[in-house]
């Protein structure tokens, strides 16, 4: 409503809207750690609401070396999901960005941060873990080469194997009769030993 000097008024009803949203978006999680994964094929079934009218927008998702965020971030936060409606429930991947950023052989605790469309936000701090490896694990060959002829099997060779990441779960071992697996296969491929996760 507007007034001159004369004393005449003006009245513009519904000039415009104002919407208010103050309650933040929230979320749950079942997401479950201990899987080592060596590519990016894990779903996490989180959920994401928004009861205050806006919407959800999108969230992020940050990731630390040690518990509770004090570890090295890798990432820091970085977008992970575009959202849309009052609620997300469908399970989802971590993003390229994401997976590709977190930290080898190391357990990431990844926390979530929830965006509605007035800007509102909701984290929390580890909500899930996630294992990477996708270092393949070492072979050392401190074994002198020998010329002499075996007439019996019994003999001790010094080949160490090492994996700092998910840890070792077996070894095997072939012969063929030329250099470089060439020639003839005497023996196929035999387990030297398994593991439950030696380092």
């Amino acid at each position: 409503r507007a007034w001159d000097i004369a004393g005449s008024t003006a009245v513009l009803a519904d000039a415009f809207k104002v919407f208010v949203d103050t309650t933040p978006p929230s979320m749950t999680t079942a997401a479950v750690a201990g899987i080592w994964r060596k590519t990016n094929k894990g779903s996490y079934p989180d959920g994401f609401y928004d009861s205050g009218g806006s919407g959800l927008a999108k969230f992020q998702l940050m990731a630390s070396t040690a518990a509770g965020g004090s570890g090295t971030a890798s990432p820091g936060w970085t977008d992970n999901l575009t959202l849309s409606g009052t609620s997300y429930t469908q399970s989802w991947a971590l993003s390229s960005p994401v997976w590709n950023a977190l930290a080898d052989s190391v357990t990431s605790y990844v926390s979530v941060r929830v965006f509605d469309l007035a800007g509102s936000t909701y984290t929390w701090t580890d909500a899930f873990s996630v294992l990477k490896d996708t270092t393949p694990p070492s072979i050392y060959d401190l074994q002198d080469g020998s010329d002499t002829w075996q007439g019996a099997s019994g003999a001790v060779y010094n080949v160490n194997f090492e994996d700092w990441g998910s840890r070792l779960s077996s070894a095997a071992l072939t012969a063929w009769t030329g250099v470089n697996n060439t020639g003839t296969q005497t023996v196929t491929w035999s387990a030297i030993f398994t593991s439950t996760g030696t380092q």
